[in-house]
C-alpha cells in the first residue's frame, strides 16, 4: 500500500507535524504540566478548563438553534 501524497515519510516527521497540531489546538502535555510549580498549574488548568467549557457551550448553543419553518409557496 503507497502512501498518500504528502504523507508523512518518517517517524520524526510524523512527530513534528502531530507537535504542530498540539500547538495550534493549545494543548498541553502532561510531562509540560508536570513541569509547572503546583499554584501556577491549578491556575493554568481552571483556565484551560474555562475556555474548554465556553468553547462547548457555544458548540451547544449552535446545535440547539430551533431550525425555522421554510414556507413554501405555489
Amino acid at each position: 500500500m503507497a502512501l498518500p501524497s504528502g504523507a508523512p515519510t518518517s517517524s520524526a516527521h510524523a512527530r513534528r507535524i502531530l507537535d504542530q497540531i498540539k500547538k495550534k489546538n493549545g494543548f498541553l502535555s502532561e510531562n509540560t504540566l508536570s513541569s509547572i510549580p503546583q499554584k501556577e498549574r491549578r491556575e493554568v488548568e481552571a483556565a484551560l478548563l474555562a475556555k474548554d467549557i465556553k468553547i462547548g457551550s457555544s458548540v451547544l448553543a449552535y446545535v440547539q438553534v430551533p431550525q425555522i419553518p421554510r414556507v413554501v409557496t405555489r
